[in-house]
């Protein structure tokens, strides 16, 4: 603090005392009470700002230092502060020259300070009230004065009383003031506060450089400041010690930077227009930026703004001291601001630690304050000033350099295109972009792409400029590499244009170029023919990996692959008669080049290939035969016939000798298709050539043949289609057997151990009964194989047991017990498919029976049916003791109802009355089969066919066969047929026949021709009658009961005659009779036919007189007719409920007394 009058005594600062208290209206004889008010008003608006000057409580220990750098020293003291810290009390010591009069009178004042000059730090002179947040007394000694301020006396925060300074807590020389904390909470917070103070305190300080700090636990910490090693750099020193003993030393590095900022718009609060605005950036150990964000500083800290760098700068600011003001003189501190980082970036790029890492202490995002706009003014202003470091090694404005991803550079990490122009644009390597991309792509740094990259690469490359030509081979891999690491992730469609492939003939192309027509030469030296028009990349260029990687992503192929063979199959394909386009020579060439290349590519379809015959004609390979001369050649063979073959020219056969010459013609056996044994197919049927020999050589000598083309042959597959028809062929073929005897091949029999063991334990004569084929090695499982295909029988299964029932099947005579054990060793056989299709195709049924004793096949035969079935044959009759075979195997069913029909139909049409009975037969097995009308409409077939077999009367009864339109009747009751039997032509059924045969005869509609349909029934007493009183009662009696039914189940059929019926039943009359005559007339012919017998009883119906029963007088037919079902139908259908018949005899049988009951268990309602 200024002093501008020192007190000289202890009196005269004691007299000051007592004129600011006087000042205030405060005096030991009470002031007047006019002035209390104002005083009260005074104490209270001081009491607020002390509370409200600050947010924190403690914030008055900056203030302290405030104080304390502002204070004045005597030239010979270095200035301290020291802050004592014990259980309730906090002392501050300060060495400075003393307070004045002035100093006492702004301490006391609350809009009053001495400090009004630029580079002071305090303004109102109010700073010093916030100390009343922890302490309500406050005593104060300097110099000549000693007092104290009480918050709880009147006006006590600025009105001081005169207090000697505790003696013991006296420092001589020192500035003091010791205060008694208000509560322990607050001394948490201010112990606190004292031991996290920062050396940074003291770095915008003018005079003060330290600051010891006591706490009551014994720590003792001492902050310095002073300059550093280096030329701008501030090293800030934090040492603590424990009772005296050393701890730790905390060393802090800033490189500082000091600008002065003129004509700043004048303002009342500051003297001049001039101010210095500093910036502090923190280093860590190692001399690289601590991105931690720092207070901004007004001398002292005002607060966290975000800023990764310290801002000092005069800044105007709240009372509270935590905001800036916005205000003329602080924005154009914020220029001021920009122009020092500027300023600072030729310091930070000198230091090799900082000139590429200086930018991680740009602001990034911050918060809303006064200070938010220096982020976006010092961005743009970095974008246009050459800040960053260029490949080249200058400096260069952000927007105009590239990050060189690692993808683009070198084997030295250097860029592909790294001319002088170019170098000057790359941003240099020295950044770290992985870490600090964000913000350098926010000054305007962008990473090179890569369709950049490309771009400059393509107008580098000019095969025909110096730059190109000059270009080092270890240059070409680099950017080969590069281009490849490119297609790793992707292609771009530019590089196949670029002329990056060096041909053997020296000139340059591109892929796009070339169209594809390029390729690399052969790795292992072999010869690419000449004629096939290929470009070569140059071999020099193929023996670097990384160039020989990127003509092959480019698409380049090597010769030795499939490219340089298309293209030699691709020159024969394209002619139809071959050797136009090439010599001999050069077909030559071709042939020993798919040959060398045989390993690396392995084809077997050269058969193509237009190559020289020895008759000097081009012919397909496919189309020659190889002719190696010993004793089986194929030349031998054909001497006969010597214009069938062509052989290849002995110019290919001799094209390799000595060690390789066997490998060599096996190659052009089995992969250019010459041929040393016989084509079997031309166009899918036999070829020529085995035509050929199976015409001038016997069956033994061309089996052989075929077998040693199929075994050599792999294309020549019997089980494949296109050999479908050569089968046929060859199987038709005739072949001489063991027995001398001539067969088709197809059906004989292949003589091995095996089948020649089985014929044996069947019974036949080994190599007699059976055609055996004669050929060499029958044992030959693999040539077994290739006959059966053909139709030989190979082996003891079903082929073999059907084809010897074949050879029996020729036999004139053939023998049952061999049938048998075919038959028998078929029946165990699960390949039921196969032995289906045999019999089927073969008709290998033997019918022993027969009047030819004839083979058939299933289709004509049934298991089981009727006897005398004539259009099929019966197997069960034949062959019991196969059901298995025929039914499960052969799945032969028993006879149908279309066999049945077939049957009736054939009986019908040959009208033979020896068949009547069968017929008989038949039709009661068709109703069988018909039981559930399955067939009714095949039985229609029957209609108007004479299938119907009659009786005609006569003397001499005549069995006949009628159709359905013909005259005849069917008895279907035992009554009827005993009346009409011989008086009428009835079919030749019994009643019981008639009644099985019921389902035919529904099925055709003759149910009309029963008799039971056409014979009418009379019945009239005859002789004396004579009334059955106790009947007569107990039937009557029931007419209640018979009447309540007939209403229950026909209400509406009986309703109008109701009373009628009842009447009639009421008045019934029971009367006997000697006879019952019973009169059956049939219409149906010229003449009626009349039958009288004896009846059962008699109902009639009278209007008047009621309803009349007549029974016979006989007891035992008497009781037949009351226990009968004939009385209970003719009450039912008189009561019009017929249906209801069962019901009605129980009614008529009951006792009267039961016949309630009887009712109400039917349900029947009263």
């Amino acid at each position: 603090m200024e002093s501008l009058k020192p007190i000289m005594s202890r009196g005269g600062g004691d007299a000051v005392i007592r004129s600011i208290r006087e000042d205030y209206g405060v005096s030991n004889d009470n002031s007047a009470k006019e002035m209390l008010p104002l005083k009260r008003t005074l104490e209270s608006a001081v009491a607020l700002l002390a509370e409200q000057l600050n947010s924190a409580d403690v914030h008055f220990v900056h203030e302290m230092i405030q104080n304390a750098d502002d204070n004045q020293y005597p030239p010979e003291v270095s200035p301290r502060l020291s802050f004592h810290l014990s259980s309730s009390k906090l002392r501050i010591d300060c060495n400075e020259a003393g307070f004045s009069e002035q100093n006492v009178r702004a301490l006391c004042n609350v809009n009053k300070s001495t400090k009004t000059t630029t580079g002071t730090i305090g303004e109102k002179g109010v700073g010093f009230k916030s100390v009343f947040k922890i302490a309500d007394s406050i005593a104060v000694s300097s110099g000549r004065f000693s007092f104290m301020f009480d918050r709880n006396a009147e006006l006590g925060m600025i009105a001081p009383q005169l207090a000697e300074f505790p003696v013991r807590e006296l420092v001589s020389g020192h500035t003091q003031f010791l205060m008694q904390i208000k509560t322990e909470d607050k001394r948490k917070l201010l112990k606190k506060e004292l031991e996290q103070i920062s050396p940074s305190l003291l770095m915008f300080l003018r005079r003060l450089k330290r600051l010891d700090v006591y706490l009551d636990n014994g720590f003792h910490s001492v902050l310095t400041c002073r300059s550093g090693a280096t030329s701008g750099s501030i090293l800030l020193e934090t040492k603590t010690m424990v009772n005296g003993v050393h701890k730790s030393t905390f060393t802090s590095t800033y490189i500082v930077v000091r600008r002065r900022v003129e004509s700043i718009p004048s303002s009342s609060k500051r003297l001049g227009t001039n101010t210095a605005i500093t910036l502090a950036f923190l280093t860590m150990y190692n001399g690289y930026p601590h991105e931690a964000t720092q207070d901004t500083y007004a001398y002292l800290p005002i607060r966290d703004f975000g800023f990764k760098f310290i801002i000092q700068a005069d800044f105007m600011l709240s009372a509270s001291r935590e905001d800036i003001l916005s205000n003329d003189w602080n924005l154009s501190l914020l220029n001021g601001v920009v122009a020092a980082f500027c300023e600072a970036l030729e310091k930070l790029n000198k230091i090799p630690t900082l000139r590429y890492t200086w930018i991680r202490y740009l602001p990034t995002k911050l918060p809303k304050s006064f200070l938010f706009p220096l982020e976006n003014l010092l961005i743009q202003t970095l974008r246009d000033t050459p800040s960053l470091w260029s490949w080249a090694g200058t400096l260069v404005q952000p927007g105009a350099l590239s990050y060189v991803p690692a993808q683009f550079l070198d084997r030295h990490k250097h860029p592909l295109i790294g001319d002088a122009l170019h170098l000057k644009s790359y941003l240099s390597p020295r950044y770290a972009w992985i870490t600090d991309r964000s913000i350098l792509e926010v000054l305007g740094v962008r990473e090179l792409s890569i369709d950049a990259c490309i771009i400059q690469l393509a107008k580098l490359i000019d095969p025909c400029s110096e730059h190109w030509a000059g270009r080092q081979e270890e240059w070409h891999e680099d950017v080969a590499s590069v281009l490849n690491r490119l297609a790793d992730k992707f292609w771009v469609s530019d590089i196949p244009n670029l002329k990056l492939i060096p041909l053997q003939d020296g000139n340059w192309t591109s892929y796009n170029l070339s169209r594809g027509r390029v390729l690399l030469d052969d790795e292992s030296g072999i010869v690419v023919p000449a004629d096939l028009g290929i470009q070569l990349v140059d071999v020099k260029a193929c023996l670097n990996p990384a160039r020989l990687m990127l003509f092959k992503r480019l698409g380049v192929l090597h010769s030795t692959a499939q490219e340089v063979v298309g293209r030699i199959l691709e020159k024969h394909n394209s002619e139809v008669d071959g050797g136009r386009s090439y010599t001999p020579q050069d077909s030559l060439v071709h042939l020993v080049y798919l040959y060398k290349v045989r390993k690396s590519y392995p084809s077997s379809q050269y058969g193509r290939l237009w190559l020289l015959s020895k008759k000097n004609r081009w012919v397909r390979a496919e189309d020659l035969y190889l002719d190696i001369s010993d004793s089986n050649s194929l030349s031998k063979l054909f001497e006969k016939d010597p214009q069938c073959l062509n052989f290849v020219h002995p110019i290919y056969v001799n094209a390799i000798i000595g060690d390789e010459r066997t490998k060599w013609l096996d190659w052009l056996e089995t992969s250019v298709g010459l041929s040393t044994a016989l084509r079997l197919a031309e166009k899918e049927r036999l070829s020529r050539a085995f035509q050929s020999i199976t015409k001038n050589h016997d069956s033994v000598i061309w089996l052989g043949v075929l077998k040693s083309t199929l075994l050599k042959r792999s294309d020549t597959k019997l089980s494949s289609p296109k050999f479908s028809k050569v089968c046929q062929e060859l199987s038709s073929l005739p072949v001489i057997c063991s027995d001398g005897s001539l067969h088709t091949l197809k059906g004989t029999f292949l003589p091995s151990s095996a089948l020649i063991e089985a014929s044996t334990k069947l019974g036949l004569t080994a190599l007699m009964d059976l055609p055996f084929v004669n050929t060499d090695e029958p044992n030959d499982k693999v040539w077994a194989d290739q006959l059966n295909k053909l139709g030989v029988v190979t082996l003891a299964g079903t082929p073999f047991y059907t084809g010897v029932l074949q050879c029996i099947k020729e036999q004139a005579s053939p023998k049952q017990e061999q049938i048998c054990s075919m038959y028998t060793a078929l029946s165990d056989r699960t390949d039921r498919g196969d032995i289906r299709s045999k019999f089927k195709t073969q008709s290998l049924i033997y019918l022993p029976s027969s009047q030819e004793s004839k083979w058939v096949s299933p289709s004509v035969c049934v298991w089981q049916a009727p006897p005398g079935l004539q259009t099929k044959a019966i197997l069960h009759q034949e062959w019991p003791q196969f059901e298995g075979l025929f039914r499960r195997t052969l799945k032969i069913d028993n006879a149908s109802a279309k066999d049945i029909i077939n049957e009736i139909l054939s009986i019908s049409e040959r009208s033979s009355k020896s068949e009547i009975e069968h017929l008989k037969g038949f039709l009661l097995y068709l109703s069988w089969l018909n039981r559930k009308g399955l067939y009714n409409a095949e039985i229609q077939q029957l209609r108007g066919k004479k299938v119907f077999p009659v009786i005609m009367p006569g003397p001499t009864p005549q069995h006949v066969l009628k159709d359905y339109y013909t005259y005849f009747y069917i008895a279907d009751h035992p009554h009827l047929y005993a009346n009409f039997s011989g008086r009428v032509s009835l079919l030749d059924f019994s009643v019981d026949e008639v009644h099985k045969l019921m389902p035919v005869l529904q099925a055709l509609g003759v149910k009309g021709k029963l008799l039971s349909a056409n014979v009418t029934e009379v019945s009239r007493p005859d002789g004396i009658t004579q009334l059955q009183k106790l009947l007569t009662s107990t039937y009557a009696d029931k007419a209640s009961a018979l009447m309540r039914c007939a209403d229950h189940w026909k209400p509406a059929e009986t309703e109008k005659k109701s009373q009628e019926i009842y009447e009639q039943l009421r008045q019934l009359k029971v009367y006997s009779a000697a006879r019952i005559v019973l009169t059956r007339t049939l219409n149906g012919g010229k003449t009626p036919v009349i039958v009288e017998t004896d009846g059962q009883f008699v109902m009639q119906t009278a209007d008047a007189s009621g309803l009349r029963l007549y029974f016979p007088e006989d007891p035992l037919l008497l009781d037949y007719v009351l226990n009968g079902s004939d009385l209970s139908n003719s009450f039912a259908q008189f009561l019009a409920i017929p249906m209801q018949s069962d019901f009605i005899g129980t009614i008529l049988r009951s006792d009267n007394k039961l016949l309630e009951k009887r009712l109400e268990h039917k349900g029947v309602p009263k």
